[in-house]
């Protein structure tokens, strides 16, 4: 079955907001679904890659939810094994999986199911025409899994940029 897009009505969708670059510690907000999530990392001087980046959010709903410790390999698994691989699968609280398809410069959040429907979007940060912040975009189908989506969206996206500055691709 062919993979399912969203229209190109984008600006219907809500999008999580990021307030900077950082993966380690940041903030996305999102006005039309009053939420919003903080990265934090502490650090001591050390190498960052030691420490634990703890996620947590906030919404005018629930308030704040309550932080669980898990490891980045008990929730995503490599796809592929290739030089150039940062794909990452997941099995969601709904029982469904759910596969980041990444390349250098987009990274996409397709359901495994037999729709193979595009669940989010990460758009990475403009400077040069229409500059914008980076921000995920959120289409049918996240209302379930919006925790997941968004720390593996972040784990996976770390991975993308550890990947591009080894192999010199983005500069």
């Amino acid at each position: 079955m062919a993979t399912s897009h969203p229209s190109d009505h984008s600006a219907d969708y809500p999008r999580l907001i990021l307030s900077n670059t950082s993966l380690r510690n940041n903030v996305l907000d999102c006005d039309a679904l009053s939420l919003h999530y903080r990265l934090s990392t502490p650090t001591d001087g050390t190498s960052k890659l030691q420490h634990v980046t703890q996620i947590s959010r906030w919404d005018a709903h629930h308030g704040n939810g309550e932080a669980e410790f898990v490891p980045v390999n008990d929730v995503l698994r490599k796809t592929t094994f290739t030089v150039w691989d940062v794909n990452r699968t997941f099995k969601a609280n709904n029982g469904k999986h759910y596969t980041w398809k990444a390349d250098p410069y987009s990274m996409k959040l397709y359901c495994e199911d037999n729709s193979k429907q595009e669940v989010a979007s990460y758009h990475q940060r403009r400077i040069i025409f229409s500059p914008q912040k980076a921000y995920i975009e959120l289409f049918h189908g996240y209302e379930d899994i919006l925790d997941y989506l968004v720390v593996t969206c972040a784990i996976v996206e770390r991975i993308r940029r550890e990947t591009d500055a080894q192999s010199g691709s983005m500069g």
